[in-house]
């Protein structure tokens, strides 16, 4: 696994947010001269809990691909971002929640006919529920599931914990120490990434989460060999900063809440 510089992409799901983040528009390639500018644009669906929307996302690729997008990772985004590698002119970056199990249906066919390829946030708690479910209409992916679709390199799946209330893992407790806090977050974040390994035979590079991100988290996250992290939050992102080496955040635009892409290309 990878190390070294931490990124941070900072997913911004309020209305306000969006109208801020129309133009994703960075030049990431780190060099000078007349070369054209690299875009790339974020977009997530169902981060919020809901369920992906099919036609919609369908929709979205259909006209992506009209207009030349490549989609990426969030491992590849970045590389891209620390120089190690190069995008295309116009890329995209594709989050999906696991609590969608139409991950294994309408979504990764049509991923697939369109060869496009997206983030996936799974969850420790309820995978293990519905790993030992006999439910075979549980709303989240199983462990065999998640190691099948994997394997396809269709998708990239992130750790977002083990316990099913991150808010609540990430989150100090009142009078918590330092230490206390960092060694609760650690437990939880390493028994996804241990579950991972042992059930799926890999162990995610990428961290998802919906609190604010604390030196602690951040320290956490180094020290597990992580590549990087999405945070989603509702409220308007910071700007871009490429002149910092440690941190660099980039908007995503939550498509469960604006009605046309085509107003945003």
């Amino acid at each position: 696994m990878k190390t070294g510089t931490k990124i941070t992409l900072r997913i911004v799901s309020s209305l306000t947010a969006i109208v801020l983040s129309l133009l994703l528009i960075k030049d990431i390639s780190a060099k000078s001269g007349n070369e054209p500018r690299k875009r790339l644009l974020m977009l997530c669906y169902g981060c919020g809990g809901n369920e992906v929307d099919i036609d919609i996302l369908s929709q979205d690729i259909d006209l992506l691909t009209n207009k030349g997008y490549s989609p990426v990772f969030a491992s590849e985004a970045i590389d891209a971002v620390l120089g190690r590698t190069e995008l295309s002119e116009k890329s995209v970056m594709i989050c999906i929640n696991g609590k969608n199990a139409r991950c294994q249906e309408t979504v990764y066919n049509k991923l697939k006919e369109s060869r496009f390829k997206a983030v996936v946030a799974v969850n420790g708690e309820l995978t293990e529920y519905a790993s030992n479910s006999a439910d075979d209409n549980t709303q989240y992916l199983r462990w065999e599931e998640i190691k099948e679709l994997h394997s396809t390199g269709i998708y990239e799946f992130a750790n977002a914990g083990y316990s099913a209330d991150s808010d609540k893992l990430l989150t100090r407790r009142d009078d918590e120490s330092d230490e206390h806090y960092r060694d609760r977050m650690l437990i939880d974040i390493d028994k996804m990434q241990s579950l991972c390994e042992k059930n799926c035979g890999f162990t995610p590079s990428i961290f998802v989460h919906d609190s604010s991100t604390s030196e602690q988290l951040r320290s956490v996250l180094k020290s597990l060999g992580f590549y990087g992290a999405i945070e989603i939050v509702g409220e308007d992102g910071e700007k871009f900063d490429i002149s910092s080496c440690d941190r660099f955040e980039l908007e995503c635009i939550d498509r469960d809440n604006i009605a046309e892409l085509e107003q945003i290309l």
